[in-house]
Protein backbone atom coordinates (compact mmCIF):
# COMPACT_ATOMS: atom_id res chain seq x y z
CA UNK A 1 0.00 0.00 0.00
CA UNK A 2 1.49 3.74 -1.00
CA UNK A 3 1.92 6.46 1.45
CA UNK A 4 -1.31 7.89 -0.79
CA UNK A 5 -3.72 5.11 -0.22
CA UNK A 6 -2.74 4.91 3.60
CA UNK A 7 -3.79 8.57 3.93
CA UNK A 8 -7.01 8.25 2.01
CA UNK A 9 -8.30 5.89 4.23
CA UNK A 10 -9.04 8.51 6.83
CA UNK A 11 -9.94 10.91 4.03
CA UNK A 12 -13.26 11.80 5.98
CA UNK A 13 -10.72 12.92 9.24
CA UNK A 14 -8.85 15.12 6.79
CA UNK A 15 -11.61 16.90 5.80
CA UNK A 16 -13.02 17.55 9.08
CA UNK A 17 -9.55 18.52 10.14
CA UNK A 18 -9.47 21.43 7.31
CA UNK A 19 -13.39 22.53 7.45
CA UNK A 20 -12.60 23.25 11.46
CA UNK A 21 -9.63 25.70 10.14
CA UNK A 22 -11.59 27.70 6.91
CA UNK A 23 -15.45 26.84 7.76
CA UNK A 24 -16.00 26.35 3.67
CA UNK A 25 -16.35 22.60 2.67
CA UNK A 26 -15.21 23.84 -0.84
CA UNK A 27 -11.91 25.06 0.27
CA UNK A 28 -11.48 22.33 2.73
CA UNK A 29 -11.99 20.00 0.10
CA UNK A 30 -9.31 22.11 -1.88
CA UNK A 31 -6.75 22.53 1.07
CA UNK A 32 -7.11 18.59 1.83
CA UNK A 33 -6.25 17.83 -1.86
CA UNK A 34 -3.05 20.39 -1.25
CA UNK A 35 -1.80 18.32 1.47
CA UNK A 36 -1.99 14.73 -0.20
CA UNK A 37 -0.53 16.40 -3.25
CA UNK A 38 2.15 17.52 -0.46
CA UNK A 39 2.57 14.22 1.34
CA UNK A 40 2.84 11.94 -1.33
CA UNK A 41 6.50 11.52 -1.67
CA UNK A 42 6.77 11.65 2.12
CA UNK A 43 8.89 9.25 3.20
CA UNK A 44 8.91 9.27 7.34
CA UNK A 45 5.71 7.97 9.61
CA UNK A 46 2.76 10.69 9.23
CA UNK A 47 0.78 10.68 12.51
CA UNK A 48 -2.19 13.40 12.43
CA UNK A 49 -0.66 16.08 14.33
CA UNK A 50 1.70 16.29 11.80
CA UNK A 51 -1.77 16.08 8.55
CA UNK A 52 -3.52 18.40 10.96
CA UNK A 53 0.05 21.50 10.07
CA UNK A 54 0.16 20.53 6.62
CA UNK A 55 -3.09 20.71 6.23
CA UNK A 56 -2.91 24.60 8.08
CA UNK A 57 -0.09 25.31 6.06
CA UNK A 58 -1.81 24.38 2.98
CA UNK A 59 -4.61 27.07 4.00
CA UNK A 60 -2.16 29.40 4.60
CA UNK A 61 -0.91 29.19 0.89
CA UNK A 62 -4.39 29.48 -0.53
CA UNK A 63 -5.09 32.17 0.90
CA UNK A 64 -1.95 33.70 -0.44
CA UNK A 65 -2.72 32.21 -3.74
CA UNK A 66 -6.32 33.82 -3.55
CA UNK A 67 -4.65 37.05 -2.01
CA UNK A 68 -6.80 37.16 1.43
CA UNK A 69 -3.59 36.68 3.44
CA UNK A 70 -3.28 40.55 4.46
CA UNK A 71 -7.12 40.69 5.29
CA UNK A 72 -7.49 37.60 7.58
CA UNK A 73 -8.18 40.03 10.69
CA UNK A 74 -11.35 40.75 8.88
CA UNK A 75 -12.36 37.35 8.06
CA UNK A 76 -13.48 34.88 10.70
CA UNK A 77 -10.69 32.62 10.76
CA UNK A 78 -9.88 34.18 14.03
CA UNK A 79 -11.77 33.98 17.02
CA UNK A 80 -12.54 37.46 18.50
CA UNK A 81 -10.55 36.71 21.96
CA UNK A 82 -7.55 37.07 19.32
CA UNK A 83 -8.74 39.79 18.33
CA UNK A 84 -9.16 42.24 21.15
CA UNK A 85 -5.71 40.18 22.79
CA UNK A 86 -3.84 42.16 19.86
CA UNK A 87 -5.95 45.46 19.60
CA UNK A 88 -5.15 45.92 23.44
CA UNK A 89 -1.85 44.42 24.87
CA UNK A 90 -1.08 44.78 28.30
CA UNK A 91 1.07 46.67 29.76
CA UNK A 92 3.03 43.94 31.55
CA UNK A 93 4.72 42.94 28.14
CA UNK A 94 8.07 44.51 27.25
CA UNK A 95 8.35 46.75 23.89
CA UNK A 96 9.86 43.53 22.16
CA UNK A 97 6.84 41.81 22.82
CA UNK A 98 4.48 44.14 21.43
CA UNK A 99 6.51 44.42 18.90
CA UNK A 100 6.91 40.34 17.38
CA UNK A 101 3.14 40.26 18.83
CA UNK A 102 2.07 43.30 16.87
CA UNK A 103 4.22 41.72 13.97
CA UNK A 104 2.16 38.25 14.23
CA UNK A 105 -0.96 39.33 14.03
CA UNK A 106 -0.99 39.89 10.44
CA UNK A 107 2.17 38.11 9.01
CA UNK A 108 3.80 34.73 9.28
CA UNK A 109 6.95 33.79 10.98
CA UNK A 110 8.96 33.23 7.81
CA UNK A 111 7.69 36.79 6.48
CA UNK A 112 8.89 38.62 9.95
CA UNK A 113 12.35 36.14 9.49
CA UNK A 114 12.98 37.65 6.35
CA UNK A 115 12.50 40.70 6.69
CA UNK A 116 13.96 41.49 10.26
CA UNK A 117 16.69 39.05 9.97
CA UNK A 118 15.57 37.30 13.58
CA UNK A 119 15.31 33.31 13.61
CA UNK A 120 11.78 31.96 12.95
CA UNK A 121 12.37 30.43 16.56
CA UNK A 122 13.18 33.39 18.63
CA UNK A 123 10.06 35.07 17.56
CA UNK A 124 8.01 32.04 18.29
CA UNK A 125 9.73 31.91 21.53
CA UNK A 126 9.15 35.73 22.42
CA UNK A 127 5.52 35.16 21.06
CA UNK A 128 4.88 32.11 23.45
CA UNK A 129 6.33 34.18 26.69
CA UNK A 130 4.02 37.13 25.85
CA UNK A 131 0.98 34.88 25.71
CA UNK A 132 1.73 33.25 29.47
CA UNK A 133 2.33 36.92 30.54
CA UNK A 134 -1.10 37.94 29.24
CA UNK A 135 -3.00 34.92 30.73
CA UNK A 136 -1.09 35.68 34.16
CA UNK A 137 -1.94 39.23 33.74
CA UNK A 138 -5.41 38.69 33.13
CA UNK A 139 -5.91 35.89 36.05
CA UNK A 140 -3.94 39.29 38.31
CA UNK A 141 -6.21 41.69 37.02
CA UNK A 142 -9.17 39.47 37.57
CA UNK A 143 -8.37 39.30 41.61
CA UNK A 144 -7.18 42.65 42.03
Amino acid sequence: MTKLEELSLNHKTWQQMALTICKNTQTADIIVSDMYWKLKDYTKEINPYYIFVTIKSCFIDYLRQENQYTDLADKDYFNEETEIEYKEIPDCLTWGEKQILTLRYNRSLRDIESQFKISHMTISRIEKKAHLKIKEYGNIKRFR
